[in-house]
């Protein structure tokens, strides 16, 4: 088997396995500041960085400070090695 021959082969098997599994996603830039789980409908889920986003602090929250003390426990119990929900 000539270089071309190989080339061309190894072409074929990727495109079935694009075809089975879906594209291979992007690498995640780890510098970013939040990350979302994309699942899609066929083939491997994969953490895709987020590198623009709202700028939300928690004050500007308004009439839902039961939820806020809900998440802010939560959190603090996740950053306390403690039992955690997902919330």
């Amino acid at each position: 088997m000539n270089d071309d021959m190989v080339h061309h082969e190894l072409r074929r098997i990727a495109n079935l396995l694009e075809q089975h599994l879906g594209s291979l996603p992007q690498a995640v830039d780890w510098d970013a500041y939040a990350y979302c789980w994309i699942q899609p409908r066929q083939g491997q889920g994969y953490l895709q960085s987020i590198l623009h986003y709202a700028q939300i602090r928690l004050d500007d929250l308004q009439h839902i400070e039961a939820q806020k003390n809900v998440i802010c426990r939560n959190t603090e119990q996740f950053i306390a090695g403690l039992p955690a929900n997902h919330v």
